[in-house]
């Protein structure tokens, strides 16, 4: 008896320790059999299945999150590739790099003008009107402006410029860079701004294979009596404090670029100017030319 009794308790304990063991493991505790053996793998793999989905629920918000970081993280090394590549070229190819930058900067200018003009008055794109913006903006503006502001520093920062500023006792940063713009608005902008209206009135009839230039000259005249003023003043509402920040804050290779970049809003502005119809009067007729 006593040796029953003590194999009663050791396969009690064996039980009991099974039982702990299935608890601690999540498992039901059914004999085993192999009808019930599948139905404990069966029930082990519904409560596997729906672990997953709890884990599948909690863990697609982070992997949204790390994938929009990693697009992000991509976009900017693209963006920042795009950037040396660009500087790469831009000191290997300074006035080119210019050239093209202008061109496609004026174009982009004259298509949010038009867009402005759709607005008004609903018509097609004038894709040779922005050709020749873009065209005015790679030969004309780009190569000006490289020359001008490297003439500009050079005269202010090694030249005779310098030494009368010395001489004034203002050789200082700032001076310098007021002397700079001071000469920019007062001597380069009137000029400037009647050469574009030149260039954009000629280079209209000559992307119209339109060769008989006399009577563009006297539109060109018209616009410039009915719009130069005007344009000066706005002008001179926006680029000093635009040249301000140019000249005294970015480096030297990088101001044709700053001033092509607000020069987006500019060239927009222009080409409203430069393609604006007179409503009525006697020079209705030759604005519309334009």
């Amino acid at each position: 008896m006593a040796s029953v009794g003590r194999s009663q308790i050791l396969v009690w304990m064996g039980a009991v320790a099974c039982l702990g063991q299935s608890l601690r493991s999540g498992r039901s505790v059914l004999p085993s059999t192999p009808h019930k053996l599948a139905a404990a793998r069966s029930l082990d793999g519904i409560q596997a299945s729906n672990q997953f989905r709890r884990n599948s629920l909690i863990s697609k918000p982070l992997t949204t999150s790390s994938r929009s970081r990693a697009l992000t993280t991509l976009n900017g090394a693209a963006l920042g590739g795009i950037w040396e590549a660009y500087l790469a070229t831009l000191s290997e190819y300074p006035l080119p790099t210019k050239m093209v930058t202008s061109g496609v900067l004026s174009a982009s200018g004259d298509a949010l003008a038009q867009a402005i003009e759709f607005n008004d008055n609903p018509k097609p794109y004038e894709f040779r009107r922005s050709l020749v913006m873009a065209t005015i903006g790679l030969a004309f503006t780009a190569p000006l402006l490289h020359m001008w502001y490297g003439g500009l520093h050079h005269f202010f920062f090694e030249g005779l410029g310098r030494e009368w500023l010395a001489a004034a006792g203002l050789s200082s940063k700032l001076p310098t860079t007021l002397a700079l713009l001071a000469a920019d608005q007062l001597l380069f902008s009137p000029i400037a701004t009647v050469l574009f209206f030149m260039m954009n009135g000629i280079g209209t009839s000559l992307a119209a294979f339109d060769f008989n230039l006399m009577p563009r000259i006297r539109a060109v005249n018209e616009t410039l009596r009915r719009e130069y003023w005007t344009t000066m003043i706005n002008n001179w509402k926006l680029w000093p404090a635009a040249q301000l920040l140019n000249f005294f804050f970015v480096p030297l290779q990088f101001q044709v670029l700053f001033s092509n970049f607000v020069g987006l809003i500019w060239t927009c502005y222009l080409s409203l100017a430069a393609y604006r119809r007179q409503p009525t009067g006697p020079t209705a007729a030759a604005a519309t030319a334009i």
